[in-house]
């Protein structure tokens, strides 16, 4: 739900924040890292949350960021 909650408001008012020369939205590296690693916060501040139930491709992106 957060990595959609972030997409909607690049649609709607980042991307132009970001990008005030652009006519037109389109999608960004930028704005998919930001909503990815939104998603992959709020999963990790989750403590109910059974590790090995965690999506594999989400245990992967987190293993990477946590890398960078």
């Amino acid at each position: 739900m957060t990595y959609g909650m972030v997409r909607a408001s690049w649609v709607s008012s980042e991307f132009a924040k970001q990008y005030p020369g652009e006519k037109a939205y389109r999608h960004t590296l930028k704005e998919e890292a930001t909503a990815i690693r939104t998603a992959l916060k709020v999963l990790s501040e989750q403590k109910d949350v059974d590790p090995l139930q965690i999506d594999p491709s989400l245990q992967v992106l987190s293993k990477l960021d946590k890398q960078v």
